[in-house]
């Protein structure tokens, strides 16, 4: 069985992702911002942490308290996105900025860095994640990739 933490479950990649994790038997502990989504827990277990990730104060909040929870998690998956609906005309300057501020920049944008930034020091933490690590440093090395 394996711990995943994923950003952003409400909809889309997120909630694919866990769903799939749950039915396998998996642990989820995922972010939403507003009501969690219906999720059949199969065999899973599943823990919902209410949270903005556009918000960078709370994210290394969400990351220590998604560890502490799990004590150890296995796959982090960062997902979190901000979704508008409607046509770009009938938009306001706000809406479209925030949109764009999260979807569009986030590859670039510290808040993107963010989760990851939180989650390295639980991991390496982690011996099987430092055992990981090793393995694929080492095959890394023995490849003509080095």
């Amino acid at each position: 069985m394996k711990t995943w933490f994923i950003t952003g479950i409400s909809r889309g990649l997120g909630l694919s992702i866990a769903k799939a994790a749950l039915a396998e038997g998996d642990k989820v502990i995922g972010t939403v911002r507003g009501e969690p989504p219906s999720l059949a827990k199969g065999d899973g277990q599943l823990n919902i942490l209410k949270a903005d990730m556009a918000d960078p104060s709370r994210i290394a909040e969400v990351v220590h308290e998604a560890f502490s929870l799990a004590g150890t998690i296995d796959v982090v998956v960062n997902n979190a996105g901000f979704g508008l609906l409607g046509a770009v005309e009938e938009s306001t300057d706000e809406e479209l900025t925030a949109l764009f501020a999260v979807d569009s920049t986030m590859v670039t944008s510290p808040r993107s860095r963010a989760v990851p930034r939180a989650s390295v020091p639980h991991c390496m933490r982690q011996q099987s994640m430092r055992s990981r690590a090793s393995r694929l440093r080492s095959r890394w090395k023995s490849s003509n990739l080095a």
